[in-house]
């Protein structure tokens, strides 16, 4: 299944919200994977966009006492890569996961090429999107979180990483927030 437009992921996103499962404030979409260990294709992308691809989805390997790991590949089916989405400013990426009852089977994350990427490790201009922030988020679906119920107005220090919303050239979501990690607890202890 591909998203092919901004409205089918709106009517998407509402059907999905009807049948999330809240626990906390973290939302887990009662869907995860079979292992633990969950490798992603990192093949079609640049050397710049493999580094940051690697230092979003590392975030979520470090979270204890789960022993969830994202393992880069050259090959397989959890594919990452870029292309167009909406072709404009709007969408910035989009995580898609395929499953079989609740149990996830696949997954893929696009970044839109319509965007202004910076894939560094320091600040981004107030025109970019961190792509290291929003690989960290869309990792974050890709194992099962939906967006939290956290309110993620107030100090970006607090918001965490499953917010809805990203500022452009913003950093916060590099770092997981309690609500984050205790989400990939709850599905992967």
């Amino acid at each position: 299944m591909k998203v092919k437009n901004v409205r089918f992921a709106f009517i998407l996103l509402c059907l999905l919200a009807v049948a999330v499962t809240s626990v906390s404030a973290y939302v887990y979409n009662g869907r995860k994977w079979a292992s633990r260990t969950i490798s992603y294709d990192k093949h079609t992308l640049s050397s710049a966009w493999q580094t940051a691809a690697w230092n979003g989805a590392s975030r979520w390997n470090l979270v204890t006492p789960s022993n969830f790991q994202w393992v880069a590949s050259d090959s397989g089916d959890n594919d990452i890569y870029l292309a167009a989405i909406d072709g404009q400013y709007g969408t910035l990426a989009v995580a898609t996961t395929w499953y079989s009852g609740s149990t996830i089977t696949r997954a893929t994350i696009k970044f839109d090429t319509g965007e202004t990427w910076y894939t560094g490790t320091g600040t981004p201009s107030s025109s970019q999107v961190d792509a290291y922030s929003i690989a960290a988020h869309e990792f974050g679906h890709a194992l099962g979180l939906g967006h939290t119920n956290i309110s993620c107005s107030g100090s970006e220090s607090s918001r965490p990483t499953m917010c809805a919303s990203y500022s452009y050239g913003k950093t916060y979501f590099r770092s997981l927030h309690s609500d984050d990690s205790s989400g990939l607890n709850y599905i992967y202890p």
